[in-house]
């Protein structure tokens, strides 16, 4: 770790010394071989061998900190040195086949040595530097990312310092509440622009959220100021120092007055079919694609005395007579089959056990794939014209046994179409059937005798003008 450390300083210093002028990087490397020759003469005496002893790091280290020229200066100045000074014979320039290649190996070795750090330095160099601009590239695409996920979903972020009160965010958010863009916002400031009737709300809340390090996730309505009333949902999350002190809040908000807006609607349009459905004479259910209950008005409840919610599901065939419990079932299943409305009559218990008769109708209502979606339908009291019409056939058939018991006792004059009847007198037809029957004439004209008695006034008319 220490030399990495080590390692991390120089490059830094390398780094600072290859912006600046060249002459830092000449200065520094003539000082260096400066410090390597007076180390050299402290360590050992002049003839005391190692000629290069401290000059090879010396112009290592120039060439790591300086570069490849003011190294390779660095490197001829301590090989020149070390000959003269510190290379037998010393102080002289007398060449021995050992001075020189000494010298020229110690010359060489440092500059390849150089060379091969200066090339590892600076490919290090260049992949550091392309990993940044790719880091920098990333950063910059997933930036772009998210500011469109954010525009995509109108989102505004926000970031709360709680010390200092400050509220740094982004244009959305200052558009979501109403604030002027050239404005500075404070957790003062953005309470005025809450509603009055919300502000105590959203700030407890907030103040929860901070005293039990828990998420934020609220909706509230600010007023603009033009008037204009927004609903806001807003999601956050706070950050707190080691010792629990919340430090900042951040999170997003968003506008959803619209969907406020469709919701309040939907509600509304839900009352009014709900007291539409109160206001009808009928029951009026709704099923599943499956045929179980999901609703029933109050009229339901009010006939047979039984909860909506016992008539959930197939409940309600508790309330229907046995005997028609299975002849509905065949009008169900064929309404199901061929996604067609179906209508059936049926007895329901009221709420004193008393049965009367309902007509059951019901219409399916498709989903966008054409699949039955639910069912809607209504159940009409038909006990009274049910009844009306089983008396009234019961007294057509009365009526057609008395007529029938007529049948061979009527003796009409081939003359003047009367019959004698019990008294021994000649009466009308008409009279003799009603006192024998409960039948109401009505004396009308046949076409036939219609078209006879016309012609017959045409002749009378015309005999009468030729008379």
């Amino acid at each position: 770790m220490l030399w990495s450390a080590l390692y991390s300083k120089l490059d830094s210093w390398s780094a600072t010394l290859g912006n600046g002028d060249s002459w830092k990087r000449y200065s520094i490397a003539y000082l260096l071989f400066l410090l390597a020759f007076l180390s050299r003469l402290l360590i050992l005496p002049m003839d005391g061998g190692y000629p290069f002893l401290t000059f090879f790091p010396a112009a290592i280290l120039a060439f790591f900190l300086c570069g490849q020229r003011p190294g390779f200066v660095c490197a001829i100045l301590s090989g020149v040195c070390g000959y003269y000074f510190f290379e037998p014979p010393i102080q002289t320039w007398i060449p021995t086949y050992q001075s020189m290649l000494s010298g020229f190996g110690y010359i060489f070795s440092v500059w390849l040595v150089g060379n091969i750090i200066s090339a590892s330095r600076r490919h290090a160099r260049n992949a550091v530097q392309l990993q940044k601009e790719l880091g920098e590239r990333t950063l910059q695409e997933a930036n772009e990312n998210l500011q469109l996920a954010m525009d995509s979903a109108q989102l505004g972020i926000w970031n709360w310092d709680v010390t200092a009160g400050s509220v740094h965010c982004s244009k959305r958010t200052l558009e979501c509440l109403g604030v002027a863009k050239n404005q500075k916002l404070n957790y003062a400031r953005f309470c005025e622009t809450v509603h009055p009737e919300d502000r105590q709300r959203v700030d407890s809340q907030v103040a929860d959220c901070l005293r039990n390090h828990s998420s934020l996730d609220l909706e509230f309505r600010v007023v603009w100021p033009d008037g204009s009333v927004h609903w806001m949902a807003a999601l956050g999350r706070s950050f707190f120092a080691d010792d629990s002190t919340a430090q900042h809040m951040q999170g997003v908000v968003r506008d959803v007055t619209m969907r406020r807006i469709l919701e309040q609607s939907v509600v509304e349009h839900k009352h009014m079919l709900e007291q539409l459905a109160e206001a009808m004479p009928h029951i009026v259910w709704a099923s599943d694609r499956q045929g179980r209950n999901i609703y029933s008005n109050g009229h339901w409840t009010r006939y047979t005395g039984v909860a909506a919610s016992e008539s959930f599901d197939h409940g309600w065939l508790l309330s229907v007579h046995p005997d028609d419990q299975a002849l509905s079932q065949p009008h169900w299943e064929r309404a199901v089959s061929s996604q067609s409305a179906f209508s059936f009559e049926s007895r329901i218990r009221r709420h004193d056990g008393l049965y009367r008769w309902f007509l059951v109708r019901g219409v399916p209502v498709l989903d966008t794939h054409g699949n039955t979606d639910r069912w809607y339908g209504t159940c009409t009291d038909i006990h009274d014209l049910k009844t009306a019409q089983q008396e009234l056939a019961a007294s057509r058939a009365e009526a057609l046994e008395e007529v029938k018991a007529l049948r061979g006792l009527v003796n009409i004059c081939a003359w003047c179409r009367k019959t004698l009847d019990e008294n021994g007198s000649w009466v009308t037809i008409e009279e003799y059937v009603q006192r024998h029957s409960a039948a109401v004439f009505s004396h009308g004209i046949c076409p036939t005798c219609q078209s006879d008695a016309i012609t017959e006034r045409m002749l009378a008319r015309k005999a009468k003008g030729q008379g």
